[in-house]
């Protein structure tokens, strides 16, 4: 073999491996890509309980980490918008299944809640949306007339 058949070979490898790990799928996987939107309410979260279930199967727990930045006010989620890939039983058919998230506090209480309802597509990756929590009220007309300039 020359050096210019493994360099090719090498790229090759290269894009296959790259390209399985960006499909979000590999080996059959079922995959679920959670995509979650924290409100104001809810940035106080550091965990997501996750609960999934189908009709006739297993249900799913699992506990998502929350990524968060340091401030002078302390840790808050590093995004307010972010995806967890959560890979599905093997024995989830081609059917809806329920997702139910739960926003935690350090302390564990619950901080925001939301469900969704995704269709399951074996050996697929399929796309889950939940917003946790509130944005605060707007302000009353009176407040936002006067702060205007």
């Amino acid at each position: 073999m020359t050096a210019s058949h493994a360099r090719a070979i090498s790229w090759l490898t290269f894009i296959f491996i790259t390209g399985a790990a960006l499909s979000g799928c590999g080996d059959g996987d079922t995959v679920l890509a959670l995509n979650v939107t924290l409100r104001q309410s809810a940035l106080t979260a550091r965990t997501l309980a996750v609960n999934i279930t189908q009709p006739g199967q297993s249900g799913l727990d699992t506990t998502v980490t929350i990524a968060t930045k340091e401030t002078d006010a302390g840790p808050v989620p590093a995004n307010n918008t972010f995806f967890e890939r959560i890979t599905l039983p093997a024995s989830y058919t081609d059917s809806l299944a329920s997702v139910t998230v739960v926003a935690k506090d350090p302390a564990g209480a619950d901080v925001g809640m939301a469900t969704a309802m995704v269709e399951v597509r074996p050996a697929e990756a399929v796309a889950g949306f939940v917003t946790l929590g509130e944005d605060p009220p707007p302000p009353p007309a009176e407040e936002a007339a006067a702060a205007a300039p």
